[in-house]
Parts: structure tokens; sequence; C-alpha cells
């Protein structure tokens, strides 16, 4: 998933981006964990920005719109197939999480 993060923001290869979106959708089909790596796609837009502010942070823009399209069209898809409630499973997630550690012999926030 980075690999196609960089190769969309360094090169503004548009494949890419659409890819990105492909497999983080597929990923957090499984696990919302993965979203953790939200802090390296924020850290590597905002050294692009960075370095080329302008063009930067308009490709940056460009490419996250494509991967939150892509995301939201593949779950949208899903829901109009399936029924499927992303929202409602990632609360779902989110409580399970909680009552897990709830039950941890050392507790954590």
């Amino acid at each position: 998933m980075m690999g196609f993060w960089v190769l969309a923001i360094r090169d503004n290869r548009y494949w890419a981006s659409a890819a990105f979106g492909a497999v983080l959708s597929l990923a957090t089909f499984f696990s919302y964990t993965l979203l953790v790596l939200g802090a390296f796609v924020v850290g590597y837009a905002a050294i692009e920005i960075v370095r080329h502010p302008r063009a930067g942070a308009i490709r940056v823009l460009v490419h996250s719109t494509i991967v939150l399209g892509v995301v939201a069209g593949l779950y949208a898809m899903l829901w109009l197939a399936t029924g499927f409630d992303p929202i409602r499973t990632f609360l779902a997630a989110v409580a399970n999480q909680q009552r897990l550690l709830e039950h941890l012999v050392i507790p954590r926030p």
C-alpha cells in the first residue's frame, strides 16, 4: 500500500493512487487496524507539500481524492450488492475492542 502511495505522490501516477485505494479497501474489509498507516500517508503528503508548496498540495489533493473515491466506490458497490454497512461494522469493531480491553490483566486506556 505504501509503495502505491509513494508512486502516486512522487511520480504523479493516477493508477497508483487507484491501486492504493483498492488495496486499502481490501485491507479494511479484514481489519481496521491497518488504518494506523495513515500516519505514513499524512507524513509523506506533508513532506511533498513542504518540498513543493503549490504543486505538492495540488498533487496530494488530487491523489487523495482518487484514493477516497475508490474506497468509497468499492464500499458502495459492496453495500449495494450485499447490504454491508461499513460504518456499523467499524463501530461494532470499536465496541468489541473496548470489551476485550476490559479483560486485560494490566488495564490500558
